[in-house]
């Protein structure tokens, strides 16, 4: 995939993301979770190669229930995103 195609993918989920699941938010320590682009990249991954989200987790450094859930909410807002135009 183009990096163009990514980040238009990208920027219509977040201009949508109306439940700030794809915003980066501070744990209660301080640190700075997961990036919104490293849990778009995590679900492309396993979309598109047909990985498990623990295999998804090696490459993002994430949890994998982090990953399922990041897939499920980045089909939801790509196919209410993109779903009238291109679905």
């Amino acid at each position: 995939m183009s990096r163009n195609l990514f980040k238009r993918i990208a920027d219509g989920i977040l201009e949508h993301d109306y439940d700030g699941y794809f915003t980066q938010k501070r744990s209660a320590s301080g640190a700075l979770g997961l990036h919104p682009l490293e849990k778009m990249t995590a679900a492309m991954r396993m979309l598109t190669y047909g990985i498990a989200a623990d295999g998804a987790d090696e490459y993002i450094r994430s949890a994998e229930a982090t990953n399922l859930e990041s897939c499920k909410k980045f089909v939801i807002k790509v196919c209410e995103v993109f779903g009238e135009r291109y679905l």
